[in-house]
């Protein structure tokens, strides 16, 4: 769990990411209403850089980040065993326009650790249930 907490303050320095991602790191990511998988520390900075979630992330229908703003609240860090640490992550899309909530998803992030790094990263979005079962702190 030290290791993406870590990961978690790295700010996307350069450094401190190639201290904690595997070169081959997998970063599986939201992309317009499907997933997409980034393989490369350059491509994880890129996927930042560009707006990540804030962008790629946001459901089909509500239009892009030029109409929504993005916020995420972080959960907790657990131990699945195996290797994997995750948490459950609140992501809320606002009305820039209205400042009214549009959206709000609950979706599990999931890390897999090997040789000391973060080797795959993963959303995993939960279902209505599941989410509503589950608090975010």
């Amino acid at each position: 769990m030290e290791l993406v907490n870590r990961w978690r303050a790295s700010n996307f320095e350069r450094g401190a990411v190639e201290d904690v991602l595997a070169e081959d790191v997998e970063w599986v990511v939201p992309r317009r209403g499907g997933v997409t998988t980034l393989r490369g520390i350059d491509a994880v900075l890129g996927w930042y850089e560009s707006g990540g979630a804030a962008d790629e992330g946001v459901p089909e229908g509500l239009g892009g980040t030029e109409s929504l703003d993005f916020s995420e609240e972080r959960g907790e860090l657990k131990d699945f065993g195996e290797g994997r640490v995750g948490s459950l992550n609140r992501l809320t899309y606002t009305s820039k326009e209205s400042g009214e909530v549009a959206h709000v998803q609950t979706v599990r992030l999931v890390y897999a650790v090997r040789d000391g790094k973060i080797a795959r990263y993963e959303f995993e979005n939960l279902d209505e249930s599941e989410a509503a079962d589950t608090p975010v702190h």
